[in-house]
C-alpha cells in the first residue's frame, strides 16, 4: 500500500501546480542587463575568465590562478571575478564540494580556515562592498557571514549582492518571507542581477508557483547560456529544476527535452549515453526499451538522480505503475534529503509533489 504523506507543503505545492493559465495572474519575465559595477566584466576580462575556467576544468591551476589574480587586481569590484578566483583556490586546496570542512577532514578544515582568514584580511586591507561580500561567501558560520554583509552594506547600500547573499542564507534556513524581502531589495537595486533572478525563480518554485517559476527559469537559462560568469553546475541545476517543474506542470514533452539538454551535466559518460538512448526510445514510443536503458543508466551511476527521475516519469506517465513510480520518487526524495546542497531541496520538493499525486491516483476507485 502507498503510505500517506502528511506534508502540508507538498499538498500546497500540488494544489498550486494544478492551476491552469486562467487562474494565474499575469507576470513579466523580462529583465534588463545589469549595470552594476559589481557585476561588470569587460571584454578582456571575459576572455580571461573563459580561458581560466577551461584551465580550471583541466586541472591547470597555476596559469588560471595567475590570470584570475591579475584580472581581479585590475577589477576588484567585479564580484564574479572574485568568485571564480575563490573557486579556483578551493579546487586547488581540494576544498570543492560538500567534503570540505573540519568535520570531514581536519587537514581540509585547516586549509579552509586559512582561506577564510585570507579573504577577511583582504577585505580589511581594501574595504569595499565587494571584498566583504566575497569574504562572507566563504564563511561557514551564518552569523559571521551576516556580520560581514552588514559591513558590506555600510560601505555601499547599492550593492545588489548584499541582499542576494542575505536571501541565500535565509533560504538555507527556510525563512521564505525574508528570502522574498531580500530578493525584492536586490532587484530594486539592480533589476538585471542574474543571481537574484535565479534565486527568485527557485523560491517561486518552492512556494508552488510552478507556472511563473518555469517561465522565469526559461528566460534565465536563455540569458545565461553564453555568460562566462555563470557556473555550468548552476545552469545544470536550473535545467533540472525546469524539467521537474515541467513534469509537475503536466508538460512531459517539455520535461523530456529539458532532460535531454541536461544529459552529461553531472552523469558519468556511460550513464549519460544510456540516458540519451532512453530519451530517444521514449520519444519514439518504445517505453519498454526506455525503461531498460534508464535502469541500465542507474546501474552504471548508482548515485545519479537523472536516471531515477526518467524511470519515475515513465512509470507514472506511461505505464501507470503508480506503486513503482512512488517507490522511485521516494528514492529521489531520500537521496536529496541526505544532501546539504542548496539545490537538492528542489528535487526533494518535486519528489514529494509527485508522491502526493500518486497517492491521490491510487486512492481513486
Amino acid at each position: 500500500m502507498v503510505r500517506p504523506m502528511r506534508k502540508a507543503i507538498a499538498a500546497a505545492l500540488l494544489g498550486l501546480a494544478g492551476l491552469g493559465p486562467a487562474c494565474m495572474s499575469g507576470f513579466d519575465t523580462r529583465f534588463p542587463e545589469s549595470r552594476s559595477p559589481y557585476d561588470a566584466l569587460s571584454g578582456s576580462e571575459a576572455a580571461v575568465l573563459i580561458e581560466a575556467r577551461a584551465q580550471l576544468a583541466r586541472g591547470e591551476f597555476a596559469p588560471a590562478r595567475a590570470a584570475l589574480e591579475e584580472a581581479h587586481r585590475r577589477a576588484p569590484l567585479s564580484i564574479p571575478l572574485g568568485i571564480w578566483l575563490q573557486e579556483l583556490q578551493l579546487a586547488e586546496q581540494g576544498l570543492s564540494g560538500e567534503a570540505a570542512g573540519p568535520e570531514s577532514d581536519p587537514l581540509k578544515g585547516a586549509r579552509e580556515a586559512e582561506l577564510i582568514r585570507e579573504w577577511r584580511r583582504a577585505a580589511q586591507v581594501q574595504p569595499s562592498a565587494a571584498s566583504y561580500v566575497l569574504a562572507a561567501r566563504l564563511e561557514r558560520d551564518p552569523q559571521a557571514a551576516r556580520a560581514l554583509l552588514e559591513r558590506a552594506a555600510s560601505l555601499d547600500p547599492g550593492c545588489p549582492w548584499v541582499p542576494y547573499a542575505r536571501a541565500f542564507l535565509s533560504a538555507r534556513e527556510r525563512d521564505w518571507a525574508l528570502v522574498s524581502r531580500e530578493l525584492n531589495e536586490a532587484l530594486r537595486i539592480e533589476p538585471g542581477h542574474l543571481p537574484s533572478r535565479w534565486l527568485q525563480a527557485w523560491s517561486l518554485a518552492r512556494g508552488g508557483d510552478s507556472r511563473e517559476a518555469r517561465a522565469r527559469l526559461r528566460v534565465w537559462l536563455e540569458r545565461t547560456e553564453n555568460d562566462p560568469r555563470v557556473e555550468a553546475r548552476l545552469r545544470g541545476e536550473a535545467e533540472l529544476d525546469l524539467a521537474l517543474l515541467e513534469l509537475v506542470g503536466d508538460e512531459p514533452g517539455a520535461a523530456a527535452r529539458s532532460l535531454e539538454r541536461l544529459e552529461g551535466a553531472s552523469l558519468s559518460e556511460n550513464a549519460r549515453i544510456f540516458c540519451a538512448r532512453a530519451s530517444a526510445a521514449q520519444a519514439r514510443g518504445d517505453l519498454g526499451a526506455a525503461l531498460r536503458l534508464a535502469e541500465e543508466a542507474s546501474r552504471l551511476d548508482p548515485e545519479a538522480l537523472l536516471p531515477l527521475i526518467q524511470q519515475a516519469i515513465l512509470h507514472q506517465r506511461f505505464t501507470k505503475d503508480y506503486e513503482r513510480a512512488y517507490a522511485l520518487w521516494s528514492l529521489v526524495e531520500a537521496r536529496t534529503g541526505k544532501s546539504r546542497e542548496f539545490g537538492s531541496v528542489m528535487e526533494q520538493l518535486r519528489a514529494r509533489v509527485e508522491q502526493e499525486r500518486l497517492e491521490r491516483a491510487v486512492r481513486q476507485p
